[in-house]
């Protein structure tokens, strides 16, 4: 399993997992010159979960969206906090 990340981690301080949307997910995607179906791939779900979450068919689950933060390495200060004092300016 070399060149991956262990995507078990403690929770990210300060992210609003519920915040992760399947554009910026699909954004991030695009960046690394991924397809769906390698992202699904690194994520454990199917190509065609990730075909729903991308327009945003479907809500992202807070696991998901974790994985899919630290994965595509998504900066926590550029999604919404939960609150704004805990926003990084």
């Amino acid at each position: 399993r070399h060149g991956h990340q262990n995507l078990k981690r403690t929770p990210i301080v300060g992210l609003d997992t519920q915040s992760v949307t399947g554009p910026q997910m699909q954004r991030a995607r695009t960046v690394r010159q991924w397809t769906q179906a390698e992202l699904a791939a690194r994520l454990g779900v199917s190509q065609g979960y990730v075909c729903l979450l991308e327009p945003g068919e479907r809500a992202m689950p807070a696991a998901l969206a974790t994985k899919v933060v630290r994965l595509l390495d998504m900066s926590p200060s550029a999604l919404p906090a939960r609150n704004p004092a805990e926003v990084v300016l």
